[in-house]
């Protein structure tokens, strides 16, 4: 949260916030890691540190298992009504905005819940999944899980460039192959990215300086897996992915699309799953995204959802509603354009000579 912060959150339009909820005997139960993004339509927005730009993902309050609910109910009465006191002035919100929520128990839809009975208009909707691989008991379990054509599929690939010695796999080990690795990871993650017409995240201001701190925060904690992918001596792919407990998560990764013949995405995703059962994870996390080879390579989606609460005062309430019209009369005039544009039809030459 630091490195987010420090690289990408501390805007002069964003106000850190962050809550802390204590027990009868002073012990810290809960901690709300938000911020305040200033923004000009929907006023005071409450956010997530590290939301945004490649956003993080199962976002939750942080807080002792057992006090979810006195950490949610502490939350939401500071946020409606009794927040002010001295030396913690109640700050006027139009929306919390929470992105990345776990479709399982958690503190924030407790929150939700509570907020909407004090008067707060509360949203939920479908987010895009994260995709997780359930992986058992060695590599050939693995494999005998997967459906035929894609069991077949790596199997040919690990023969054409593994079992020929073609692929070189490697982490880095010292602080000079994580640049290496890092820079790498950037060009490559870009090239792909832009061959399928978009820009990446690393054009992002400040995301390739979060990359470097996270890269150096989870390597101390010996958690980084910083890779790369080499065919007949060329880098083609590289990945960054953190291992958690039993959980091994794939964060960002990136592969030269000139050599998209060899499904240099395959083959690394191929190698990091084989990593990841070697250390013996029991899961390994794609994050979000719902591209097909997740699906292929026998993840299953886990679903997320983003709420978002509309604050009680009148004013909070009216900016919202006329959002929602505005927005409603742009969606109906796009419809309209649309439907013009596709009952119009072109006139051929033969037409307009008939004519």
């Amino acid at each position: 949260m630091h490195s987010w912060w420090h690289t990408l959150g501390g805007a002069s339009h964003h106000q850190l916030m962050l809550l802390k909820v204590c027990d009868a005997g002073g012990q810290v139960i809960g901690l709300a890691p938000w911020y305040v993004d200033r923004t000009l339509a929907r006023g005071n927005v409450i956010r997530m540190l590290g939301s945004g730009k490649a956003t993080s993902d199962y976002q939750d309050i942080l807080c002792v298992a057992s006090a979810e609910s006195d950490v949610a109910s502490a939350l939401a009465s500071w946020l409606t009504n009794s927040g002010g006191n001295a030396s913690s002035p109640k700050l006027h919100w139009d929306l919390l905005d929470v992105d990345g929520v776990s479709s399982g128990t958690g503190c924030v839809p407790q929150l939700m819940h509570l907020l909407e009975q004090q008067g707060c208009t509360v949203e939920k909707s479908a987010a895009e999944s994260c995709w997780r691989i359930q992986l058992g008991n060695g590599w050939d379990n693995y494999l005998a899980g997967l459906k035929s054509d894609y069991r077949y599929k790596l199997r040919k690939l690990s023969r054409r460039y593994i079992d020929s010695g073609r692929l070189v796999w490697s982490h880095a080990e010292t602080d000079s192959e994580r640049l290496r690795y890092l820079e790498s990871l950037y060009r490559l993650h870009t090239a792909r990215r832009q061959s399928l017409g978009c820009s990446g995240c690393f054009a992002f201001p400040g995301f390739a300086e979060f990359m470097q701190h996270v890269g150096e925060l989870f390597a101390d904690k010996q958690q980084l897996w910083l890779t790369q992918l080499e065919i007949d001596g060329e880098v083609v792919a590289n990945a960054i992915a953190i291992h958690a407990g039993d959980t091994a998560y794939l964060y960002q990764s990136g592969f030269d699309p000139q050599w998209s013949q060899a499904n240099p995405g395959w083959l690394q995703s191929m190698c990091l799953i084989r990593d990841a059962i070697d250390h013996g994870c029991q899961v390994f996390d794609f994050l979000r995204g719902d591209e097909p080879y997740k699906k292929h390579l026998g993840g299953e989606p886990e679903s997320l959802f983003r709420w978002r609460a509309t604050g009680n005062s009148k004013w909070s309430q009216t900016r919202s509603r006329l959002i929602s019209v505005v927005r409603n009369r742009l969606s109906n005039a796009a419809s309209l354009t649309h439907g013009l544009s596709s009952w119009t039809a072109p006139i051929t030459t033969s037409q307009r000579i008939q004519s």
